[in-house]
């Protein structure tokens, strides 16, 4: 999947959190919980996480994601800005889902622009690379 934007935090009160915005989660994940459900006896969940999909264009369709990205944050502004003034939100993030074609080099660029947009915002970046073929 294309770009996610991650919410999380050790204390992060997941039902009063989406209570005070509009934009719906796609996946949720609360502290306490297995980290995997085909795993119940693994590892447990540290803190909570509630992610959001911002762009479903293709991990090779990085400059879709990128514009898909700007129009969810026009969106949804007052959502992010109920996120950003949560005390209980530790990580904040979106989360871009690339293909990684491992020849030679591969560059990613962010414009300034688009780094200051999500700076006013307090969101921060991932690049989450994939194997080509391997989405």
């Amino acid at each position: 999947m294309g770009c996610n934007l991650h919410v999380i935090g050790k204390d992060l009160d997941m039902i009063t959190l989406l209570s005070a915005i509009k934009m719906k989660p796609y996946k949720t994940k609360i502290k306490g919980e297995p980290r995997a459900i085909k795993k119940p006896k693994g590892q447990i969940m540290t803190y909570s996480v509630v992610s959001f999909l911002a762009s479903d264009a293709n991990f090779d369709e990085f400059e879709k994601q990128k514009e898909d990205v700007i129009a969810f944050i026009l969106i949804n502004k007052e959502d992010l800005i109920a996120i950003k003034n949560n005390s209980e939100v530790e990580y904040f993030n979106f989360d871009f889902g690339i293909t990684n074609k491992m020849k030679g080099y591969q560059s990613n660029y962010f414009e300034s622009e688009f780094i200051s947009l999500l700076a006013t915002y307090g969101i921060g970046l991932e690049l989450t690379m994939y194997l080509e073929g391997e989405e």
